[in-house]
């Protein structure tokens, strides 16, 4: 049964195993987003709880398509936010503070992303991180994932591809470097882990006890239960109000925790002996968790502070740019501007950015004249140069207008000017562009020369960003 037949199942019948299936099957995913938020054990089980908790309230209300995945996801973030805060926080940095000298900065390629992680995925469209929710964190393949977001296998591939691109620009822009068959490694082997044993009978327990009590009493058993992870006096009071078949159920699950008690008690005999240094390892394994505590965030403030730098350089590098253009009016274009590649016209020559767009536009429509006459020979080359700089052009010609066999590139989509670099006597212009497909942004610097009214190509020293390097 998927998901949905399972949570339905649950809300007509309130059917306690249904509802454990879905513990079972989604527990691991829920506890490891909410460990690496709240970087506690014990806190991570009570978000678990609290999630799920809301799952059997919420059950009745999910709308048909809901994918449960990425709906429990959602929960989680939202409750582990909620439980990181105060306290907790202050003391955490002033023990970073005291132990930042001790830490060791050097950490694997998982120990760098797993703080950002999530952070990362929140910033994922909503389709885009369900995808990879499917594909990474339940191992789901692309025909499983396709069925279900209701798309094609291919798209489903494109879908988590464009994810996984934007995952790993989302970490170097915080100083995290990785690649993308790296991060799809990591992602897969790290993101979800085993959750404790027993912990998805406590939970299946408290939630399906706040999903079936709908009295005023009810709501008080909830909050009981939820803080005391039903202890008996928490069944006892139910017992004694009579509340039918929730005292069966509680009955029952009490008799399936006791079960299992007395097996880990059975385990656990052996190392009655050993028991101070039991405890002398524990309190050991302590120090080193809180130790790596400590080096995770060290590790995550940096890329932050690295993501900040690289913001104020951009803002920095956008003034000095909107500066330029306003102490120097002969520059033609205004910083930002763009055009879609699919939408080119023939706009003239008047502006780099419009010759930019006519050449573009020429190249796409077949014609060749027009698309000469945004060129124009560098004077100072020779003839056998002029002639090398005609193959050059007709060569990009043929990559526009594909009558090569190799045709423009289909994935661009969008070109803006980034920079423009004006000579002192105002003819000639460096023109650096940006183009933008499914793979990002990729940019050059293009020279052109003013002939009258009009900007031109410079044969010979062309960089062109759109087409690919066509041989002689």
């Amino acid at each position: 049964m998927n998901d949905l037949d399972l949570l339905g199942k649950f809300t007509r019948d309130q059917s306690q195993d249904a509802f454990t299936a879905l513990v079972k099957r989604h527990l691991g995913l829920v506890y490891s987003a909410a460990l690496r938020q709240v970087r506690s054990p014990q806190l991570a089980e009570e978000v678990a709880q609290s999630v799920f908790t809301d799952l059997a309230r919420s059950a009745p209300r999910l709308k048909p398509d809901t994918v449960l995945t990425a709906w429990l996801y959602g929960v989680t973030r939202r409750t582990a936010i909620n439980v990181v805060r105060g306290e907790a926080r202050r003391r955490l940095r002033e023990q970073i503070a005291l132990e930042t000298n001790a830490m060791n900065a050097n950490a694997d390629d998982w120990m760098q992303i797993e703080s950002l992680l999530d952070e990362a995925m929140h910033a994922l469209d909503a389709s885009d991180r369900t995808a990879v929710l499917l594909r990474f964190f339940e191992n789901k393949s692309l025909r499983e994932v396709g069925e279900t977001l209701g798309t094609t296998d291919d798209t489903a591939r494109k879908r988590v591809n464009r994810a996984l691109e934007r995952l790993r620009e989302f970490f170097a822009k915080r100083g995290v470097t990785v690649g993308t068959t790296g991060l799809v490694v990591l992602i897969s082997a790290n993101a979800v882990q085993a959750a404790p044993v027993g912990l998805a009978i406590t939970i299946s327990t408290a939630a399906l006890v706040a999903g079936t009590t709908a009295s005023g009493f009810g709501a008080t058993l909830i909050e009981l239960i939820a803080s005391t992870k039903i202890k008996t006096a928490a069944v006892t009071a139910a017992i004694g109000i009579g509340a039918g078949t929730c005292v069966l159920f509680l009955e029952r699950a009490i008799a399936d925790a006791r079960a299992d008690n007395r097996v880990l008690v059975a385990q656990f005999d052996p190392l009655d002996g050993t028991r101070a240094e039991s405890d002398r390892l524990a309190a050991e394994s302590r120090v080193r968790m809180e130790a790596q505590k400590q080096r995770d965030e060290l590790l995550r403030l940096r890329s932050q502070v690295a993501g900040l730098r690289n913001q104020l350089a951009e803002r920095r590098r956008a003034a000095a740019a909107l500066a330029a253009a306003e102490r120097n009016p002969m520059l033609p274009d205004p910083p930002g501007a763009s055009f879609r590649l699919a939408e080119a016209k023939d706009v003239g020559m008047r502006t780099p950015m419009a010759a930019y767009q006519t050449r573009w536009w020429a190249g796409r429509a077949a014609n060749f004249e027009r698309f000469k006459q945004t060129w124009v020979e560098a004077a100072e080359v020779s003839e056998r140069e002029k002639k090398r700089g005609l193959r050059q052009m007709e060569r990009h010609y043929k990559a526009l207008s594909g009558t090569n066999g190799i045709g423009w590139v289909e994935d661009y989509q969008e070109a803006r000017l980034v920079r423009q670099t004006l000579s002192e006597d105002g003819t000639e212009l460096q023109l650096t562009v940006q183009s933008r497909g499914t793979a990002g942004w990729s940019s050059g610097t293009i020279p052109l020369r003013r002939v009258g009214d009009e900007w031109k190509f410079l044969m010979l020293m062309q960089t062109n960003v759109i087409t690919p390097d066509i041989p002689e």
